[in-house]
């Protein structure tokens, strides 16, 4: 199958008007945007980032009428980086495209839910769901590409992620570790990214259905195994940063028609977004439950959101499902609490500390986590997990990572 002029194949999918707009802002650069994590106090964010002369626009779609304004626009009034600003360095916020800051708020976990980021890298969502299930929940983040995961281990860390575990599994084979287990699920598929090709020349004038095709098999892989990671009655999203239909529609279309009578497509809900794109005759589904993100619309980048309830079983064998009250059970005292924490934190805090974190030693490091965590030790091979808060010195003693205990104290994790 040939190669094709990239624009040939947009025209195909919007009216004309609608086609010369996007055109236009195709070859323009998408404003600059952020995530404030508001486990670091929103307000006090922003405050300080516009004394440096920043202003900051919510986005033009909303939920319910409520506008997201945890996610910003930035109109950069002086030339200093957003990425080397001193709070970002301390992960008070981090830099983010609006439009990929929208499946994690889509899928909007509750603080005590247990949530698998399929796909983890390059870090960005996994850090927003964190942040929303800081306390009480968990984030399995799953990155298969050791260069990536190491990336991903690293930013976790930086922003104090205490409440997730990193993991390197092939994202197809992950419901046969943990099947029917989570509450949430955030797919963010591997995709051709058609939407960043203004920024090479030979992209921007060629693409290939073969290979868009070839990525749709591997989405929709992924797809199936999410839906078989998931307990019943629970939801999960899926989402692409590309234009094409193979990918977004053609794997959706797919995979209802494939569990027609156990999953149902819900509503993606945000006020402003722009409908499904017919690839066919078929109307079989509410082409307005999905959305999709234009730069010439919505002044982001080219992105698709689709929202999945799971309503029945789809496994032949459920011996090996999630335990609840195993979970629990995890939850009701900490693992290996080590009495040597006593000289890292004074008395007041170490009692504060043990009623919601629990406390994990290795060779060389003891780290901090949640307890839902301690439910996957013995399910899961495990890259990272949790905070690293103390280095094992050769002599036996422990020597705190002072940094990391104040990220905890900034969260009220202690």
């Amino acid at each position: 199958m040939k190669k094709i002029n990239y624009l040939d194949m947009v025209k195909t999918l919007l009216p004309e008007p609608e086609f010369e707009a996007f055109k236009d802002a195709y070859t323009k650069p998408i404003k600059k945007s952020i995530k404030i994590l508001n486990n670091y106090g929103r307000a006090a964010t922003i405050q300080h980032l516009t004394c440096d002369g920043r202003i900051f626009t919510p986005p033009s779609f909303s939920r319910k009428w409520k506008i997201y304004d945890d996610v910003l626009f930035v109109d950069k009034a002086d030339k200093t980086s957003l990425w080397s600003h001193i709070l970002h360095s301390d992960w008070k916020f981090y830099v983010q495209e609006m439009s990929a800051g929208m499946p994690a708020q889509i899928i909007d976990p509750k603080p005590w839910e247990i949530v698998l980021d399929m796909c983890g890298a390059p870090w960005g969502k996994s850090i927003q769901l964190s942040d929303f299930v800081w306390k009480e929940g968990l984030v399995i983040s799953n990155e298969p590409s050791p260069a990536r995961r190491k990336a991903l281990s690293s930013n976790l860390e930086r922003c104090g992620a205490v409440n997730t575990i990193v993991t390197g599994y092939d994202g197809r084979q992950f419901w046969e570790i943990l099947p029917e287990t989570f509450d949430k699920i955030l797919l963010d598929a591997p995709c051709s990214g058609e939407w960043m090709q203004y920024k090479s020349e030979f992209k921007f004038y060629h693409w290939s259905p073969k290979y868009a095709k070839k990525l749709a098999k591997l989405q929709s892989q992924l797809l199936i195994s999410a839906i078989k990671c998931l307990k019943v009655g629970w939801e999960l999203t899926y989402s692409t940063c590309t234009t094409n239909i193979f990918e977004n529609e053609g794997v959706i279309s797919e995979i209802l028609a494939l569990f027609w009578s156990k999953i149902e497509l819900l509503n993606v809900n945000i006020d402003q977004k722009s409908a499904w794109i017919h690839i066919s005759s078929d109307t079989s589904f509410d082409t307005l439950k999905v959305a999709r993100f234009r730069p010439h619309i919505h002044h982001t980048g080219w992105f698709f959101i689709a929202k999945i309830k799971k309503l029945s079983s789809i496994l032949t064998d459920t011996s090996n499902t999630f335990d609840e009250k195993q979970l629990q059970n995890s939850k009701k005292s900490p693992f290996t609490v080590i009495n040597d924490l006593e000289q890292i934190y004074s008395l007041w805090l170490w009692k504060t500390a043990i009623n919601c974190l629990s406390f994990l030693k290795s060779t060389y490091t003891v780290r901090a986590t949640t307890p839902s965590s301690l439910y996957f030790l013995d399910k899961l091979y495990i890259q990272q997990i949790g905070l690293p808060i103390a280095k094992i010195l050769t002599n036996g003693d422990i020597k705190p990572i002072r940094e990391n205990l104040l990220k905890l104290s900034d969260n009220n994790a202690i």
